[in-house]
C-alpha cells in the first residue's frame, strides 16, 4: 500500500462505521428516514446519478437557451435599426449567428446527454426495455 494513503487512512476515524454495525439495522434505517424526510427524490436508488445528470444537464440548458434567445432577439433589434450602417449590421448579424450556433450546440449536447444517460441507466437496471428517461421529472 501506498505510504501516504496509509497515513491519511490513519487520520480517518473509523467510528461511525462501528457505532453503525453496532446499532443493527433498525438504527440505520431510522437515519435514512430522518434523511428521506426532507431531501426529495430519496428514494430512487440505482438511478439518482442519472436522474442528477439529467437535472444538472437540463438546467445549463435552459440557461443556455434563454440567452441565446436573448441575444437572438438583440441581434434582430440591432439589425433592424442598423440597416443604414453596414459595421452595425454585420455585428448584428454576427450575434445572431453565433447564438444560433451555440443553441445548435446546446441542443446537441442535451440530446448527446439524455441519450448516454438512459443507456447507463438500461445497463444498471438491466433491463434493455427500462421506462427511464430524462424528460418528465
Amino acid at each position: 500500500m501506498h505510504p501516504l494513503f496509509s497515513f491519511f487512512m490513519a487520520l480517518l476515524p473509523t467510528a461511525h462505521a462501528v457505532v453503525l454495525d453496532t446499532t443493527g439495522g433498525a438504527a440505520v434505517a431510522g437515519m435514512w428516514a430522518t434523511i428521506c424526510s426532507f431531501l426529495p427524490y430519496c428514494d430512487m436508488g440505482a438511478t439518482f446519478p442519472a436522474f442528477f445528470a439529467c437535472k444538472v444537464s437540463d438546467f445549463f440548458f435552459v440557461m443556455i437557451s434563454g440567452v441565446a434567445v436573448c441575444a437572438i432577439t438583440y441581434g434582430g433589434i440591432k439589425m433592424m435599426a442598423g440597416t443604414g450602417q453596414d459595421s452595425g449590421y454585420e455585428e448584428a448579424k454576427k450575434i445572431v449567428m453565433y447564438a444560433a450556433i451555440g443553441l445548435i450546440l446546446a441542443i446537441l449536447s442535451k440530446t448527446i446527454i439524455d441519450y448516454v444517460v438512459i443507456d447507463v441507466v438500461r445497463d444498471l437496471v438491466g433491463s434493455p426495455t427500462s421506462s427511464f428517461t430524462c424528460s418528465g421529472w
